[in-house]
């Protein structure tokens, strides 16, 4: 698979960024941080887990309700930013800045399904 050079979304409003082959960023868009407006706490899974597309790898809170953050591609969580969890105004400032965790996929065909920019910002009108 070549490298792909530019952000590439899914639509549980997560960004991802290849850094290797079949190795991601993952990142929240600032659709999650302006639907949340203030974010009190995140949750993230452990290293090592195996998840499928869908499943919850953490969530992100505030005084009124909990995100869920849902698995953009099935993986295993190779990393889990440890500075999101102290500084979580971070994600606030610029979430496509800040990555939450870095997964190696188990299927390179799923990320075809993920949409540009373009696409993503007509998903999200």
């Amino acid at each position: 698979m070549d490298t792909i050079k530019e952000y590439l979304y899914s639509t549980y409003h997560l960004w991802l960024k290849e850094i290797e082959d079949n190795k991601f960023l993952v990142g929240i868009t600032s659709y999650i941080t302006e639907d949340m407006r203030e974010m009190n706490n995140i949750n993230l899974i452990e290293i090592g887990a195996q998840l499928l597309e869908g499943d919850f790898f953490g969530c992100i809170e505030n005084s009124e309700e909990v995100y869920e953050l849902a698995m953009p591609l099935d993986g295993e969580i190779i990393d889990v930013n440890p500075k999101v969890e102290k500084e979580l105004s971070l994600l606030e400032d610029n979430p496509l800045d800040i990555w939450l965790i870095k997964i190696k996929i188990t299927n390179e065909d799923q990320v075809y399904d993920l949409l540009n920019e373009i696409e993503y910002n007509n998903f999200i009108i």
